[in-house]
């Protein structure tokens, strides 16, 4: 039989809740019950939702290398409804495995046992990454990753730390776009470990931005490796101050189809409006674009080498 290539394994958490710890900045200062019930609201997830299948599921699908495996992590007091949406995803993709947690003292580092027994078949390194369900990878993510997922590498972080913010409006109809170099950006960060002391990305830190004082980390920065959005509904969001140059929602997934991310913006747009049109009266969390510097990826909209 041919041998096994070295697994990897990539971690979303969609909407997970925990009563020992809140990784939402956005409801840091919340009591638990005002916590739980914002993560909960039903506008909320049906946004998070057309995020995961637009932008991250979407980028997933369109790998280039299908040899991986991706973990859906959603909290057990999970409404029904949306359970069932999750069930449907997976269904129809032979990479998802999705699992539902409680609340109860949970920490990430709790399923490591799992996804060593159940999702990691080689037997020498493997790769575990993160990336939030409203976030992108390259179609060559993978297959770019994989290059580092070697028994030399062990204890090593792979951070591929080249990529773009995109800022969405409210319903997705205008999004602001911008490159950068982002080592240690949490999308597509990723932990090498091997089966004598296995260990995943989760287990080594949740704070990304300083994961260079925990573990060594490799940053490649030679090709396009994300797509991180910031919206009012997302911690990134909630800080954002990067400008960036404004597109349709069209002519942006266009332009991020020819730099490599394969993400439905148009699609997202569409679906995003629907959510707005259905919610009730009261207020809720609106998404605002960034204000525009057009002097931003002036060479965007003509060239792919950026």
């Amino acid at each position: 039989a041919p041998q096994k290539r070295n697994a990897i394994v990539g971690i979303i958490r969609f909407s997970v809740l925990s009563t020992t710890y809140n990784p939402f900045k956005i409801s840091k200062n919340l009591p638990i019950e005002s916590y739980f019930s914002y993560i909960l609201d039903e506008k909320r997830l049906h946004q998070r939702l057309v995020l995961l299948k637009s932008i991250c599921l979407s980028s997933l699908d369109a790998q280039t290398d299908k040899d991986f495996k991706i973990l859906i992590v959603a909290p057990s007091l999970l409404p029904r409804l949306f359970k069932s949406k999750l069930r449907r995803l997976c269904r129809s993709r032979d990479y998802l495995r999705l699992t539902f947690v409680s609340e109860q003292n949970f920490k990430m580092s709790d399923l490591s046992s799992m996804i060593f027994q159940k999702m990691i078949a080689s037997q020498d390194a493997f790769g575990t990454f993160r990336i939030d369900d409203d976030d992108a990878v390259s179609q060559d993510f993978i297959a770019n990753l994989r290059r580092y997922v070697r028994r030399e590498h062990d204890d090593f972080c792979i951070s591929l730390c080249k990529g773009y913010i995109l800022d969405i409006a409210q319903t997705a109809e205008t999004v602001g776009l911008k490159a950068v170099i982002a080592p240690n950006a949490s999308v597509g960060l990723a932990y090498i470990s091997t089966r004598s002391n296995p260990r995943t990305i989760f287990d080594v830190s949740d704070r990304h931005v300083f994961m260079h004082k925990r573990r060594p980390v490799i940053q490649d920065a030679t090709k396009n490796a994300f797509v991180q959005t910031t919206h009012g509904g997302n911690d990134t969001g909630t800080r954002r101050t990067v400008r960036g140059r404004a597109f349709d929602a069209r002519r942006a997934t266009k332009l991020l189809r020819k730099l490599g991310f394969h993400v439905r913006l148009d699609k997202l747009s569409k679906q995003l409006a629907l959510i707005e049109q259905r919610a009730s009266a009261e207020p809720g969390t609106d998404l605002v674009v960034f204000p525009v510097d057009n002097r931003l990826l002036s060479q965007a909209a003509s060239t792919a080498a950026i």
